[in-house]
């Protein structure tokens, strides 16, 4: 028991180390994905959980913003990963991208996370790892990243939720293997429940609540007991 629960603890923290590892020497380029210059249709933010989205079409139509990122040249490897959920809303779903581009604008390099839809929690996309980044093509010199959602539910959000946008260049992290016929980003298990329109108030209140519902069954379960008759016999 004690050896596997020590061996959880290290890998748990050989994950951290090398996660601060990455990203204390390399920058994280969209750290700031709320504010890039995305192009398409309007993106949303939901300031309480940092997720981006789109609202609906009067039509239902399908919505796609598109990112355009210059690939450092130098680096030779790349990790890249997204978070996207749609709180199991059914009907919607959606997909985020990456290409990479020549100078001739022929695309290099695509992977997709597929499409994402009954999703209750967020799930990691990723290309590259932290301690293996994927090859970057050669003669790379544009990256484009694109978010598209559709469906035809009623409420005003396409409910397809997008954050934690991350990627890093390197020159000199080691690299994986290529593989040319993959077309889907690998991903990870659930993580946090995809929940919108929350502020930390709104947050703190509804832990209130059940602390206060949770304290409200013990003081009945003890008054229960303290002042029940208790019985002799079951005749």
């Amino acid at each position: 028991m004690w050896k596997k629960t020590i061996s959880c603890l290290l890998s748990l923290t050989l994950g951290i180390l090398l996660s601060i590892s990455v990203s204390a020497n390399e920058p994280n380029i969209l750290s700031d994905y709320t504010n890039l210059d995305w192009r398409g249709d309007t993106l949303y933010l939901d300031k309480g959980s940092g997720a981006i989205y789109f609202q609906r079409n009067d039509d239902g139509s399908a919505q796609k913003a598109t990112l355009s990122i210059d690939v450092e040249q130098g680096s030779t490897g790349f990790l890249f990963y997204v978070d996207v959920g749609n709180g199991n809303k059914k009907g919607d779903g959606g997909f985020c991208s990456i290409q990479f581009y020549d100078g001739n604008n022929k695309e290099l390099l695509g992977r997709s996370t597929g499409t994402a839809e009954n999703l209750e929690h967020y799930v990691r996309y990723y290309i590259g790892e932290d301690e293996r980044f994927y090859p970057i093509p050669d003669g790379a010199k544009k990256l484009t990243v694109t978010l598209s959602a559709w469906g035809e539910g009623r409420s005003a959000n396409v409910n397809v939720y997008y954050r934690n946008f991350s990627l890093f260049f390197s020159d000199n992290i080691p690299l994986s293997d290529s593989a040319a016929d993959e077309v889907y980003m690998k991903s990870s298990s659930s993580l946090s429940k995809v929940e919108v329109g929350l502020t930390p108030y709104t947050r703190w209140i509804w832990i209130g609540i059940v602390f206060l519902v949770a304290l409200s069954f013990y003081l009945i379960r003890v008054w229960r007991q303290k002042y029940s008759t208790p019985k002799i016999n079951s005749k």
